[in-house]
């Protein structure tokens, strides 16, 4: 490689920092974070760091937070992606600038991925860049994280170019580029199973309307079934632990709401957007951002400069909008498998994934009619004209915040503890037996042969995928503990193993072996479990020496021919 173009990157790797930087300033100047999901997400960046401060790396069974009622969250949402966060946390004394490094970290990912795998479609590295920094520095991906603390989706739509030029390039481009749809796919199954959804539908529609015009339909179908066996592969480390539980027992749907409560009128999701205020009210002010709603506004007049991604891209972009600001639409989806993403400005990742393409092409059409002695400062330009109103938004999110907030539960400097239980949402992971006892649970109460007894804090011991009762209880008394019901639960006393039952209510009961000793409710993971894992860590072993080896050889070659 050049000395030039290595100069190049290193100056594009810098000026990526930079701006991962700039995405959480906003934060640490104002001194705190605060959003609908934030208790039950920082909660699960802590549960995790407390597990690999003691060198559990598969923590499943939440003793440390959610009310230590062993809540098995980690077996029903994906829990992967936020091990950086949990390390950092680990690392930083403040959570507040250990949260800010992991966002930071994401944003930079999210920056080169999106540069990177657009840098591979038919557009130039400029409109890459303005490409990558339009989608991160957008409305809805700040919103996801500013207002909504909705960790799981902002962590989603940072991989979502990843898997969508998989596809592409299954389709229509490089065939041999497959593993990219996998791994898209894969890390986000391993952020947000309802992105995933989504995108499983999408694919499918873009599948069903383009499939007769291919060529090499067989190639292109086998390439897809690689596809889709590589990223079964890769996250058999959540599937299986989530197969297990929910075929175990009954649970009820996550937070049941109708689709139309998240659809606004067309006219006033477009005002909210211009107005640059998305995100300061209710689901209906989630948007997109000024940004990508200009965007689709300026498009037509640069229609005629779009190619034919740039054009499908404008097209999906607007319909799809139109689509999410249909509330009759969505009221007719009703009691449809749709209900299960519950809010239709979810598709908003789309939009704004389509429009970041469309976007970063209008700006590049516009910079390279200037030439001269000011061409090097254009891409400056090209960026205060993203961030600025980027930046503008979430102060108003974050002021707006300060007033919405008094009262409620923020991640702030001094204040790591959460001790609104209902920030937690237990009624969507609790097993549907259980769901009458959770207020039994989370006071920690214990039944011993009919006798209520009140445990203190002291008497409930955290342990990794552990909990530890010091119960006041005779041989052979039967106990029900505090803690729900959920498959690969173990139960011990001493050395002596428990014979661990369900109660009537959806608790677990054991029958006391000794007086003396306190008791040791366990989570275990089954042999298929650990397959899963053992199958899912080598499968991104072997895809990433393959996918290095195979980039070394294409690169010798080139520089071989590049000799000649």
């Amino acid at each position: 490689m050049k000395k030039n173009e290595v100069n190049k990157k290193v100056l594009l790797e810098l000026l990526f920092i930079i701006l991962s930087i700039i995405f959480v300033v906003p934060i640490l100047f104002h001194g705190y974070i605060f959003g609908d999901d934030i208790q039950f997400h920082f909660d699960r960046i802590y549960e995790i760091s407390q597990n690999i401060k003691h060198f559990n790396l598969f923590p499943q069974f939440y003793s440390y937070s959610f009310g230590k009622i062993g809540y098995l969250l980690n077996s029903f949402y994906p829990w992967m992606t936020l091990l950086p966060f949990s390390i950092l946390l680990n690392i930083i004394p403040n959570p507040l600038v250990a949260f800010c490094f992991g966002v930071a970290f994401y944003i930079f990912i999210g920056l080169n991925l999106t540069y990177l795998v657009f840098k591979k479609v038919p557009i130039t590295k400029g409109q890459a860049f303005f490409t990558a920094l339009i989608y991160m520095f957008s409305g809805y991906l700040s919103v996801n994280l500013y207002r909504r603390f909705a960790l799981g989706e902002f962590l989603g739509m940072i991989f979502l170019p990843l898997a969508f030029y998989g596809l592409y390039a299954i389709l229509f481009g490089n065939e041999k580029d497959w593993p990219y749809l996998a791994w898209g796919m894969s890390l986000i199954i391993l952020s947000h199973l309802l992105t995933a959804y989504i995108l499983s539908i999408v694919f499918c529609i873009i599948l069903l309307f383009t499939f007769y015009q291919l060529d090499n339909k067989k190639e292109k179908i086998i390439e897809i079934g690689k596809s889709i066996l590589l990223c079964i592969a890769s996250t058999l480390i959540f599937i299986i632990p989530f197969l297990v539980q929910e075929l175990g027992q009954k649970f009820l749907q996550p937070d049941p709401y109708p689709l139309q409560s998240g659809a606004n009128d067309l006219f006033n999701s477009i005002v909210i957007s211009l107005s640059n205020t998305p995100g300061l009210n209710d689901m209906q002010h989630i948007q997109c951002g000024v940004v990508v709603i200009g965007t689709l506004i300026v498009g037509v007049f640069f229609w005629k400069y779009f190619n034919k991604l740039e054009r499908v891209s404008y097209v999906s972009a607007i319909f799809i909008y139109v689509c999410c600001n249909c509330a009759g639409l969505w009221q007719a989806l009703n009691n449809t498998p749709l209900t299960l993403i519950q809010f239709p400005n979810r598709l908003l990742s789309l939009v704004t994934l389509f429009s970041s393409i469309v976007g970063g092409k209008i700006l590049f059409i516009i910079f390279k009619k200037f030439n001269g002695k000011f061409k090097k400062l254009l891409p400056i330009l090209g960026i205060i004209i993203v961030v600025a109103p980027w930046i503008d938004q979430v102060n108003k999110q974050l002021d707006f915040e300060k007033v919405a907030a008094a009262g409620h539960q923020m991640l702030t400097y001094q204040n790591d503890k959460f001790t609104d239980y209902g920030g937690y949402h237990f009624e969507n992971y609790t097993p549907a037996d259980a769901m009458q006892s959770l207020s039994f649970a989370t006071c920690h109460q214990v039944e011993v042969d009919g006798n209520v007894i009140q445990l203190s804090q002291n008497e409930v011991i955290s342990k990794p995928n552990c909990l530890e009762f010091k119960v006041t209880a005779k041989k052979d008394n039967l106990v029900k503990l505090p803690v729900l019901y959920y498959l690969n639960l173990h139960g011990y006393q001493g050395n002596k193993k428990l014979n661990l039952m369900k109660s009537s209510d959806g608790l677990v009961s054991v029958k006391a072996k000794m007086s003396d000793k306190p008791i040791f409710i366990e989570y275990i993971p089954s042999f298929i479990e650990c397959l899963g894992i053992i199958i899912s860590i080598s499968t991104w072993l072997i895809s990433m020496m393959v996918w290095i080896r195979n980039k070394k050889i294409k690169e010798s070659e080139k520089n071989g021919k590049a000799k000649e």
